[in-house]
């Protein structure tokens, strides 16, 4: 048996090992029977198609889920044709031939879950290349999957009475949780080990972290779609008003609960250590609403990098030192520089990939300003320079030589600079974001473990 397959206009990024993938899989709702022989394994990708290209398929080995983000278009299959745009699912069963088309005039990304067995394999069968590494192109790694459930095709409601949990969830954008998550574990490590640890505190410091991150995540995603900045054709936003998920009031109203979560995070943790944190939470929940919203709206003035690196690098790891020690130091502000800079990465490859789209909307970014050549440079020094400042804050005694542990997310690192040095257009960077907040957590939470297990020896 062999492939019979045409793509054209086709680019793929591998989502392997993404967290976004499990997020993908449970909403695409593929689920199989747990006590069948063998072992299964989901694998994801992302697509994204020019205006006027198609792939298809024919005689797939698995079955398929794909997942439209934006654009509008249409699927084929063997018995009829599907309409889909941003938010439509639509499931492929095995060996059902299927072509996905790019009706509109604007870039098509769409996500696809497939569905591997690999114990009981067809011999000369091997995986969509597009769905695995090199090395794992080998014969015998897929076949039909016994026991599975596969839903009939579905299509998702595009109208914004689709308020559910998971729409919520995507607009808070969960990928990017790692910004708040690390620096609050690493501030905590460091301020348990100048004072004492207090786990509740730690529970209400992360609480207020994560809220005020959700926050300006929300707030952002009014103002950028209000300001013409994300449209169906852009990838930086959550995609639920693009998608016509939730109307701009709820997502806003949404990011003022979020503020007023952590608003009241901070109001208790001051009744505990006093007005310091009262300041400390002041400037995270005024730098976040005012990242985008006016009169500031110092993202699209070119200033959002070294506001992000300040608020969910120094200054948030600031505050969770001082949550658990009670005092004001240094060396959490020294620390802290490597967790900021990877952070800043985050937002200069989202800002990197729509540099165009953001020309187009009349803002100003730091990506913008230097230029395609200058950002990417701009990415690697910050990659670069975590390294760097983790080595030298070793070699100098500010933090335990067990804190080179996070060296080892330095494959992830040279992954992602190759996808952004190597990249040529906003497609094949569409996931740049995702993956550098991989890293950012890989590197973070070794750091911090490094940190922890070599302060107790």
């Amino acid at each position: 048996m062999a492939w019979n397959e045409r793509i054209d206009n086709l680019q793929w990024v591998a989502l392997k090992g993404v967290a976004e993938g499990v997020s993908i899989t449970k909403l695409l709702g593929i689920a199989f029977d747990k006590a069948s022989r063998g072992g299964h394994e989901l694998r994801w990708s992302a697509a994204t198609i020019r205006p006027g290209g198609k792939f298809s398929h024919h005689a797939h080995p698995h079955p398929q889920c794909f997942y439209f983000v934006k654009g509008n278009g249409e699927v084929a299959l063997d018995d009829r044709v599907i309409s889909v745009g941003p938010g439509s699912i639509v499931t492929v069963a095995d060996r059902e031939g299927h072509e996905v088309r790019n009706t509109g005039d604007a870039e098509m990304f769409l996500m696809e879950v497939s569905l591997f067995h690999e114990r009981d394999a067809v011999p000369g069968i091997e995986p969509h290349p597009a769905l695995a590494e090199p090395a794992e192109r080998q014969a015998g790694l897929a076949e039909r999957l016994h026991g599975l459930v596969v839903a009939e095709v579905r299509e998702q409601s595009t109208g914004p009475g689709q308020r559910t949990a998971a729409a919520w969830l995507q607009a808070t954008r969960p990928f990017s949780f790692t910004a708040s998550i690390v620096p609050v574990l690493l501030g905590t490590v460091l301020g348990a080990f100048a004072g004492s640890f207090h786990p509740w505190l730690a529970v209400v410091a992360l609480v207020g972290g994560l809220a005020i991150h959700a926050g300006a995540n929300l707030v952002s995603d009014y103002y950028d779609f209000r300001n013409g900045v994300d449209a169906e054709d852009t990838y930086g936003s959550s995609g639920v008003l693009t998608g016509r998920l939730l109307t701009p009031q709820e997502v806003f109203l949404g990011g003022l609960v979020a503020f007023a979560i952590a608003a009241a995070a901070g109001a208790y943790l001051v009744t505990v250590r006093g007005p310091v944190i009262l300041l400390l939470g002041l400037i995270g929940v005024l730098g976040g609403f005012f990242y985008t919203a006016r009169p500031l709206g110092y993202k699209y003035r070119a200033l959002g990098d070294i506001g992000i690196f300040l608020l969910f690098g120094p200054l948030m790891v600031l505050g969770a030192f001082f949550v658990q020690a009670g005092a004001l130091s240094w060396l959490p502000l020294i620390v802290a520089l490597p967790v900021g800079f990877l952070v800043t990465a985050i937002l200069h490859a989202n800002n990197l990939r729509d540099i165009p789209f953001d020309g187009r909307a009349g803002i100003k970014t730091l990506a913008m300003v230097a230029g395609g050549r200058g950002s990417r440079a701009i990415y690697a020094t910050l990659l670069v320079g975590a390294y760097v400042a983790v080595v030298a804050f070793s070699v100098l005694g500010l933090v335990p030589m067990l804190a080179l542990a996070a060296l080892l997310s330095a494959p992830i690192a040279v992954r992602n600079l190759r996808l952004i040095m190597r990249a040529s257009s906003p497609g094949e960077m569409a996931m740049a974001d995702v993956m550098t907040a991989q890293l950012h957590m890989a590197f973070g939470v070794l750091l911090t473990l490094g940190v922890a297990i070599g302060s107790l020896l």
